[in-house]
C-alpha cells in the first residue's frame, strides 16, 4: 500500500541566520500571492533575536494583512543552532506574538 502523505504547514523562513527579518511592507507582498491547500498553514519564520517585540508585532500584523490570514509564527530556522538564553528569550517572544 503507497503511503499518503498530508501537507499540513508550510514554513516560510523570513530572516537568515543573525540578520534580521526585514521591517518593510513591501519585502512581503509576494507572499499574498501563495497559495496552499485549505487545510494546509502558513508559519512565517520571521522571530528574531535582533527585532524588538514592537517591530516583530508590526511584521505579524502586515503578514496577517497580506496574507488574508492569520499566519503561525516561527523562527527562521531551528533553535537548536542558538545558544539555551537566545532559545529561551524567542520562545517568550513567540508565546508574547500569539497572545496579541
Amino acid at each position: 500500500m503507497a503511503r499518503q502523505s498530508q501537507l499540513n504547514y508550510v514554513h516560510f523562513p523570513l530572516a537568515e541566520g543573525n540578520i534580521g527579518p526585514k521591517l518593510n511592507r513591501e519585502f512581503y507582498e509576494p507572499l499574498g500571492s501563495i497559495r496552499l491547500p485549505d487545510n494546509a498553514r502558513f508559519v512565517a519564520g520571521f522571530v528574531h533575536e535582533n527585532r524588538s517585540i514592537d517591530e516583530l508585532k508590526q511584521i505579524l500584523m502586515n503578514l496577517d494583512s497580506i496574507r488574508n490570514q492569520q499566519v503561525d509564527v516561527a523562527c527562521s530556522c531551528g533553535l537548536g543552532r542558538r545558544k539555551s538564553m537566545v532559545g529561551l528569550q524567542l520562545l517568550e517572544t513567540m508565546n508574547q506574538l500569539t497572545q496579541v
